[in-house]
């Protein structure tokens, strides 16, 4: 990070520490031009929320349970392209946290992709079948899980094959078939990235940043589903 996105995390972590704190009844609104490093800043102060519910649990909230950011977008394009970003930053405190469960506990580190069925799929069996369409070489223009071009570890170009449909637990894992990649089959315990596109996914399995757009948070107020995001502790909303 540079300095002023030092500056940018270190002036807003008692605001996320300390429940009464003065912080917390501000709304601020930043302008700051487009490149010039906004989501690194927010996403260390996202690194910081995971930690700290593993580590002090006693404050308050459930460690392992329960979204614990959201980010929110207006556009979905911009919400798939900051998605690649977020996801780099959730495998490396994936990968910390296998290091070490002792510290930092047996549940994931996970991010999840929320932006209605017109790019990503609400239902298990709509990836599904986008993937067997997808890996027969048909094209996909809806409700396709396949949003990961390529792996954001290591770097290798992601193919539809490269998705696999789990129908014991209901989920689309996706795997780096890169052997030296921490994120292969092998390497990764049969688990994949720790990503999430699927809707009927992400209400099962919370996740620990959800990226969505505001048209789904509209929904909140008739989608019981939604009830699963709780105990958030740290909400940036993007341009």
């Amino acid at each position: 990070w540079r300095a002023f996105q030092l500056g940018f995390i270190l002036q807003n972590l008692k605001g996320l520490v300390e429940p009464d704190h003065e912080d917390r009844s501000t709304a601020d609104l930043l302008w700051f031009p487009t490149g010039g490093g906004k989501t690194e800043a927010y996403l260390g102060l996202t690194a910081f929320v995971f930690a700290y519910r593993r580590l002090k649990p006693k404050a308050g909230f459930e460690p392992n349970a329960g979204v614990a950011v959201i980010m929110r977008y207006t556009l979905r394009l911009l919400t798939i392209q900051q998605f690649q970003r977020a996801l780099t930053l959730t495998a490396a405190c994936e990968y910390e946290r296998r290091k070490n469960e002792d510290l930092w506990g047996s549940e994931r580190f996970t991010i999840g992709l929320w932006v209605g069925q017109s790019a990503t799929p609400n239902s298990y069996d709509d990836a599904k079948r986008a993937l067997e369409k997808l890996k027969s070489g048909q094209p996909v223009y809806e409700k396709s899980p396949y949003q990961l071009l390529y792996c954001p570890w290591c770097g290798e170009d992601f193919e539809p094959r490269y998705y696999r449909a789990d129908d014991d637990q209901q989920r689309i894992r996706i795997f780096c078939w890169n052997l030296e990649c921490d994120f292969n089959a092998q390497a990764s315990a049969d688990e994949g990235l720790p990503a999430m596109l699927v809707d009927e996914e992400i209400y099962r399995h919370p996740p620990s940043l959800l990226l969505a757009t505001v048209d789904k948070f509209a929904q909140m107020a008739f989608n019981a589903s939604a009830n699963a995001f709780r105990n958030v502790s740290f909400s940036p909303s993007g341009p």
